[in-house]
């Protein structure tokens, strides 16, 4: 059910907390509301809209048609098999108190129009409409590493950090890059909240061994 309504803008807190997924994993995104009992819990999903909402769970109950949302015994909302048009704002309420979670999506991608002799990885958090930079408040950072969580050092090795939440890789590329795997983690706090790996493949290249 989607709604309308002249208080919609207040049922979303304006510094939520961040949940971060990767496509496909089950997540959770926790009921900031004390409640005695779940049957009070209402959570709404916003939509690109402004003041436009949809019910996810209502009076402890979900009435969304998506059979990936499930209502836990605490109270915390869990989207399974998590796609990135699941990534929006989403706002857990019991009478006049709210709390709202926003959910991204980690995505790698690499450049199609990379310089020559280099391999360009980008790093991101998606929303449902695409890469919307993080709050400053958010203490977001992203490092990359080995596919053994080790850091890349090495004069081959440089990333650039457009904003907290939007990082690129520059590798200069060998031919024992081919079938390669590279990881990006998504840290808020020094505390890592997510981690997605990539493989490259080189045209030519040799699998190390």
């Amino acid at each position: 059910l989607m709604c309308s309504s002249g208080v919609a803008a207040g049922l979303y807190s304006t510094d939520p907390s961040l949940v971060v997924s990767t496509e496909g994993q089950s997540i959770s995104l926790p009921c900031g509301v004390p409640s005695e009992s779940c049957s009070s819990i209402n959570w709404k999903m916003k939509e690109m809209i402004p003041g436009w909402f949809s019910d996810v769970v209502m009076d402890g109950r979900v009435t969304s048609a998506d059979a990936r949302y499930h209502l836990l015994k605490d109270c915390s909302l869990e989207i399974a098999q998590v796609k990135p048009d699941d990534a929006h704002m989403y706002t857990c309420q019991s009478g006049s108190l709210n709390s709202s979670v926003s959910l991204r999506i980690l995505e790698v991608t690499e450049s199609q129009t990379p310089a020559e002799g280099t391999i360009e990885l980008h790093c991101y958090l998606n929303t449902f409409k695409g890469y919307v930079p993080c709050s400053r408040t958010s203490d977001i950072h992203i490092r990359w590493t080995d596919q053994n969580d080790e850091p890349l050092n090495g004069q081959r090795f440089r990333s650039e950090n457009l904003f907290d939440c939007f990082s690129k890789l520059f590798i200069t590329k060998k031919l024992t890059d081919h079938h390669r795997t590279w990881k990006c983690h998504v840290l808020q706090n020094n505390q890592t909240k997510a981690s997605i790996s990539y493989e490259t493949t080189v045209e030519g290249g040799l699998e190390e061994v």
